[in-house]
Order: structure tokens, then sequence, then C-alpha cells
């Protein structure tokens, strides 16, 4: 049996790279302003380190998660493939993240909902699959877009 090594933490880059925790994490920012020196110092310190960020943590603390669930009732119509596809990476492409639910025989998306909001997407999309006007509330209420087509 192989003992696990501790996770490797943004706190553990710092030190590595001699730059505050902070720096690490504007550098793991997509988007966030960092010289192009700091940039090479903390990555070659987590390379070193073998630091992978947490997206978990960081939605903690930003309370966004970056997924957008899309939920398919019919994976097998060829029509959806291509177009999952391209919409997937439409959204990777804004940063996003998709979490596929699909639907296994005549489930509706009232049935899924539950199980999809555990995952706190930020988002949601309907393919193939109804939301009854409750549901839609439901979603209504938290604040979460939901787009059907």
């Amino acid at each position: 049996m192989r003992v696990r090594r501790p996770r490797v933490t943004s706190n553990d880059v710092a030190k590595a790279a001699r730059v505050s925790q902070s720096a690490v994490s504007r550098v793991f920012t997509p988007g966030a302003s960092v010289s192009p020196a700091m940039r090479k110092l903390v990555a070659d310190a987590a390379a070193k380190l073998g630091y992978r960020p947490n997206a978990i943590a960081r939605s903690l603390i930003t309370r966004r998660t970056r997924l957008v669930g899309i939920v398919m009732a019919h994976l097998t119509n060829p029509f959806y493939p291509p177009v999952l596809e391209r919409f997937s990476r439409q959204l990777e492409a804004h940063g996003r993240r998709v979490l596929l639910i699909t639907l296994p025989g005549q489930r509706s998306g009232d049935a899924a909902l539950p199980e999809i909001l555990q995952y706190q997407v930020d988002s949601l999309v309907l393919t193939s699959a109804t939301l009854s006007s409750a549901m839609a509330d439901e979603c209504a209420r938290i604040g979460m877009p939901v787009s059907s087509g």
C-alpha cells in the first residue's frame, strides 16, 4: 500500500518562490494582472513542487464554479453529439466547463434538478428535456439562468 503524500498548496508554492500567497493566486487566475517575471517565478516553483490549482477551493472563495450544466435526454440522436461538442468548445473558450447530465428513459428535468444543483452549476441548459414551471421558478429564485431548446 502506497502512502499518500499531502497535497501541495498555494502556500507551499509561495514559500518556494518567496512570494505572497496572493501572488500565486493571481498567477493561476485567468485574466489577472501579473508580470511575466512573477508568472515565470511562480510557474517554475509550482512545476517543481507538482502543484495544481484546486478548482473546488477556488469555487468556495469566489462562489462560482464556472460550470454550465447541460441536461440531455437523448444522446442517441445523431444531431446532439456535434452540437454538444461545439457548444462545449465555445463555453471552454470563455472559461467555462460543461457538466453533462443525461436523463435515462423518460426521466424529466425536474427529477434531475436536485442532483444538478448539488454541483453548484452557474447556469443550466436543457435540451431534449423539460422543466416544469415550478422548477423553473426554483431556478429563478436562486438566481440561476436556465435556457431550454
